[in-house]
């Protein structure tokens, strides 16, 4: 086929029987090596994955346009098959090999070839063989049916194909053709040496030389060997004699030597014997020492623990005390206060009685006195009325008298007065209307008075009812003043019963405070065990799922596997074992759960933790245990709930308590079970055994019992705290409730006191105002009285004036009038005279009336009133003053003083008591603490005991080390040296005899003392060297065999290879030019060598070779 100018020629050539073919026709058969398939990715031009289509076997060309990719095809399978035997590529180079171009850089490819090998060309027992070769920028492998295996492997699988360093004609790049056609006749001779493999036969029969070479040198040099043997064995040989009289001495040195070492060593091991059975016994002697101390320090503990636990009672105690003492001094101090109150209120009491009993008296005397005064002046008045009246009459009857005498005078005297009637009748009749008019004015005026008379009346009328209203409300004000105050006395007794109640709360909640505080202390002290039984990481883990499980309200974390169970204490140490830190997987109910967490904690980037989902656990059934006495199930001593048995059987079901390690080993290879004691020594299944001491106070399974049952006790105290504090909440909203209707009365007191000083205070007015009042009346009835005389005095002037008006004018008086003016003169001297008379009588009356109600009003119903109050105010006082009240609240507290100093003795009598204890549990600790001081130095002596024990068992050790190692140095022993004639010697004895064995071997110190051994030693290597002679002969012979048929492989191969080619050359000559022939000539220094390759001579040819044409 033609090919383009630029286009390039890959073929692959299978190597024939005897060597290779630098063509391949298209007739091969199917059967024979091919490649199938060509797979590329990331390789120079092609970056995604190409799938060559499967070739057939009689495909040798592939074709393409200009930049189609055939060079990197060509390049993809020589650098699977080509370079495989070349050395490793550098970075550059794989770089080179990676495809670059747009888009992401390429940083790996691969070359996959699907080789043919229906032929089994390929010692492997398939059909296909895929080989690929991936390299990277740091890596470069080789894959063999998609498993990694190395490039000797495949250089080793390739060259039993064919495909080798020696033929590299397998993969003929274009040009090559060309170059081979142009050759000279003796670079084709080279070439079809090279294909022939000749080269290889060259250089091993040159390795066979070269060996042969070296075989003649050892031989000489084996010869001179021998011959300087042979001349020391006969120096050898003289000095036989001297050292067979040696020997004898040295014979008997060692026998000597020997059965002293011998001894010795036996002393050494019967002490060393007697050493261990001592160091057993010390050692059992420290274990039970240490069992000693460890109890001594669970004492030590347990006696702290009760010394924290009573100290601490004691505190709470001497705060109870503090408390009680301080209730009961307030409340002394109270009874003393309350005790002089009812001293001074029964003081005050009496004070009053006795004030009030004068008052009364007082009282009853002012009231006779105001008797005796209103009956002096029921006696007085109508004397004072009978004189006032009779002044009132003669006054009238003068006033009369002096009205007529007066008219009679002005009638005498009208004449001189007028000129005339008419002035007269004017002047009359001016003064007619000026009396008229003050009649008027006098009868408004008896009218106004009339009115208001009547009106005081009316008020006097309603003033009883009104007196006895205020009565009633001060009756009213005074009793809710009383009950308030009795209210205010009760809320008070009250407000003392809720305070002593909270102050006893207080006193509990105080308490309770200090137990969480301890409990809590003691909580951190057990985490903090606990945190230091795992490593940091891990509880930082656990605790960060504690955390998130709370903060993100995930639910089914049930937690540590070690929180989940319970179990006896005397199997903490086995459990633990058996478990290690298995207890710390945290324990869950779905994977999905723990999916979750994970996720969580990889957020959070809190470490690593096992989860142990519920529902993805099945152990499986049970283990066949063992029914015996000596050997218990480790899950049957667990107690948990039932939703968590998977984890516990996942943990626990394939391990067995047992009494002792002989029985765990028993039961370990019968049941296939993890034997475990209690002291945490352990047989596992697999036949291991593991022990040692356990540091029981660093157990973790005591520090979360702790925790736990301290978890339990701080929940309950909260609880209770919680409950107190709702308690004193409810006690203080009670308290302020109390003082706010305590309050409540006391305003209602004062504000009943109040008004009902504001009703005493009306009714004293009242009183007052009647009083006022009645003057006010008598007095008012007094101007009556004199109003209406004035206005009998002017009807009368009017009436002498109308009458004189209707008299003529100038007449003088007549006989009659004069007569009437006489008698009227008489009758009023005699009328002033009794006038003055009555006068004079009723001034000594009023006088006496007025002096009589100025001591009735002004003095005796004053003081009546002044004593009544003071009753009033004694009564108020009275009401105010709770003497009972006092004596009562007196008396509850004698009560309650007596209860509080009854319990401050029994809270003292604790106190001693629990002072006595801890005095007690103080001697004990120091006790127990001198016992674990004495133990511990014991332990210490035992310990230096046990180290000088072992610090001899070791010199003894070393001791028969070293007498093991004379004997051992002394070499072989004659058989005398194990007979029993020296045992009975002693080791002096033997010391004698070795003294006198060396002085005599000193004497023949100049012997050659190895001439026995050397002259064995010569003999042997003497023998050696002739086995290696002989040897090295049968090596030389056998070498040249192989050159010879060597030789004549190389003539074989160089034939075969010959004929072989010229056929092809001949064949496909023909081929390319139809109807000619072409040959190949193989050129000779003495012969012309046919097609069919004859030659003349028979040995050797292939030297004799000049070229080929």
């Amino acid at each position: 086929q033609v090919l383009g100018a630029k286009e390039e020629r890959a073929v692959l050539c299978q190597p024939a029987c005897g060597g290779s073919l630098l063509l391949r026709a298209e007739r091969s058969l199917c059967s024979q090596m091919h490649i199938r398939q060509v797979v590329i990715e990331g390789f120079k031009c092609y970056k995604q994955r190409i799938e060559a289509e499967p070739f057939s076997p009689r495909h040798n060309v592939i074709v393409g346009a200009n930049g189609s990719g055939k060079s990197n095809f060509f390049a993809a399978i020589q650098f699977v098959l080509g370079d495989v035997t070349a050395g490793a590529l550098r970075t550059e180079e794989r770089k080179q090999l990676l495809h670059e171009g747009a888009g992401a850089h390429v940083m790996s490819a691969y070359v996959e070839i699907y080789l043919d090998n229906s032929d089994g060309r390929l010692p492997v027992e398939r059909e296909e063989v895929v080989l690929k070769r991936a390299i990277g920028l740091k890596k470069d492998e080789y894959f063999l049916d998609r498993k990694h295996v190395t490039k000797n492997e495949v250089v080793n699988l390739l060259e039993s194909a064919g495909f080798s360093r020696s033929n590299p004609y397998n993969i003929v790049p274009q040009g090559k053709v060309n170059s081979l056609t142009l050759m000279k006749d003796e670079q084709r001779l080279e070439l079809l040496k090279e294909v022939a493999g000749t080269r290889t036969y060259g250089e091993r029969r040159e390795e066979s030389l070269k060996i042969m070479t070296e075989t003649a040198a050892r031989r000489e040099k084996i010869g001179e060997l021998l011959e300087y043997i042979d001349r020391r064995l006969q120096e050898l040989d003289a000095e036989k004699e001297e050292l067979a009289l040696y020997q004898k001495f040295d014979k008997q040195c060692k026998c000597a030597e020997y059965a002293y070492y011998d001894k010795e060593q036996r002393k050494a091991k019967a002490e060393l014997d007697r050493m261990d059975t001592r160091r057993e016994e010390e050692s059992e002697r420290a274990a039970q020492m240490q069992a000693r101390e460890e109890k001594a320090k669970e004492n030590c503990k347990d006696a702290e623990r009760k010394l924290k636990a009573t100290s601490s009672e004691l505190s709470s105690l001497k705060n109870q005390c503090e408390a009680l003492s301080e209730d009961y001094k307030r409340l002394l101090a109270e009874e003393t206060r309350l005790q002089m109150q009812v001293r001074q209120e029964t003081t005050d009491r009496d004070a009053r009685r006795s004030r009030e009993t004068g008052t009364r008296a007082d009282l009853e005397g002012v009231s006779a006195e105001i008797a005796e005064v209103e009956r002096q002046l029921e006696q007085a008045r109508p004397e004072f009325d009978a004189a006032s009246e009779e002044a009132e009459r003669l006054g009238t009857q003068v006033e009369e008298c002096k009205a007529t005498l007066q008219a009679l005078y002005s009638k005498q005297t009208r004449s001189t007065q007028f000129k005339s009637k008419a002035a007269r009748d004017k002047h009359l009749k001016k003064e007619m209307g000026a009396v008229r008019e003050l009649l008027k004015a006098h009868a408004a005026s008896s009218a106004a008075l009339e009115q208001q008379l009547q009106e005081a009346q009316d008020k006097a009328a309603v003033a009883p009812v009104s007196k006895q209203c205020s009565e009633v409300l001060l009756l009213c004000h005074r009793q809710e003043e009383s009950h308030a105050k009795h209210e205010s006395a009760r809320l008070r007794q009250e407000r003392d019963k809720v305070a002593e109640q909270r102050k006893q709360l207080w006193r509990k909640e105080q308490e309770v405070s200090e137990q969480l505080s301890s409990s809590k202390a003691d909580l951190e002290k057990a985490a903090r065990m606990m945190r230091q039984s795992m490593s940091r990481s891990q509880w930082e883990s656990v605790s960060a799922v504690k955390r998130i499980a709370a903060e993100k309200g995930i639910r089914g974390v049930h937690g540590m596997l070690i929180e989940l169970f319970t179990v006896n204490e005397q199997f903490y140490t086995a459990v633990e074992v058996a478990a290690a830190n298995q207890l710390f997987q945290v324990v869950v109910d779905t994977d999905e759960t723990a999916a979750l967490m994970l996720r969580e904690l990889q957020k959070a980037n809190a470490g690593r933790v096992t989860f142990m989902p519920l529902n993805r656990l099945n152990p499986g059934r049970d283990p066949d245990y063992p029914q015996t006495e000596d050997a218990i199930p480790m899950l049957s001593k667990l107690k948990f709930d039932a939703y968590v048995r998977p984890a516990m059987v996942q943990v626990f079901r394939k391990c067995l308590i047992v009494c002792s390690l002989e029985v765990g080993a028993r039961y370990s290879k019968s049941h296939d079970l993890d034997c475990i004691t209690l002291d945490g020594d352990q047989v596992s299944r697999k036949g291991a055994l593991s022990g040692g001491y356990v540091d029981l106070r660093r157990s973790r399974l005591r520090a979360q019992s702790e925790m736990a049952a301290l978890s339990r006790k701080i929940e309950a105290g909260e609880k209770l705290s919680d409950q107190l504090q709702r308690e004193l909440d409810q006690v203080d909203q009670t308290v302020t409730d109390l003082l706010g209707a305590l309050k409540q009365h006391d305003v209602a007191q004062r504000s009943a006191a109040a008004k009902a000083e504001q009703e005493a205070a009306e009714l004293r007015r009242c009183a007052s105002t009647a009083s006022s009042d009645a003057a006010q009346q008598e007095k008012a009835r007094a101007t009556l009285r004199a109003l209406q005389k004035d206005a009998a005095s002017d009807t009368r002037r009017l009436e002498a004036l109308e009458g004189e008006l209707a008299s003529a004018f100038g007449e003088e008086l007549s006989s009659e009038e004069v007569q009437q003016r006489e008698h009227l003169q008489e009758q009023m001297r005699e009328k002033n005279k009794r006038l003055v008379a009555t006068q004079r009588k009723k001034l000594e009356a009023q006088q006496r009336l007025g002096s009589l109600e100025t001591e009735l009003h002004e003095n005796l119903k004053t003081r009546q009133l002044q004593l009544q109050e003071s009753l009033e105010q004694i009564s108020v006082d009275a009401s105010h003053a709770s003497c009972d009240a006092a004596a009562d609240s007196l008396v509850a507290l004698q009560d309650k003083l007596a209860a509080t100093k009854e319990t401050l003795g029994g809270a003292q009598l604790q106190c001693e008591e629990k002072r006595k204890q801890e005095r007690k549990l103080q001697e004990l600790d120091e006790k127990l603490k001198a016992a674990l001081s004495s133990e511990r130095q014991k332990q210490a002596d035992e310990t230096k005991e046990l180290d000088r024990l072992l610090s001899r068992r070791s010199m003894l050790e070393q001791k028969q080390a070293e007498f093991a190692d004379c004997i051992r140095k002394l070499g072989a022993l004659p058989k005398d040296a194990f007979s029993d004639a020296r045992r009975s010697l002693s080791s002096a004895q033997l010391m004698a005899e070795i003294e006198k064995c060396h002085k005599e071997l000193q004497k023949l110190g100049h012997v050659n003392k190895k001439a026995l051994d050397q002259f064995a030693n010569f003999n042997e290597q003497r023998d050696k060297l002739l086995e290696r002679k002989a040897e090295l002969d049968e090596a030389e012979s056998s070498i040249e065999s192989l050159i010879d048929h060597l030789d004549k492989k190389k003539d074989e191969a160089m034939e075969r290879t010959f004929k072989g080619v010229a056929k092809h050359f001949s064949e496909v000559f023909h081929e390319l030019v139809p109807g000619g022939t072409g040959k190949l000539v193989m050129k000779t220094d003495g012969a012309r060598v046919a097609v069919d390759g004859s030659l003349t001579t028979a040995s050797s040819r292939v030297a004799t070779y000049s070229g080929i044409s």
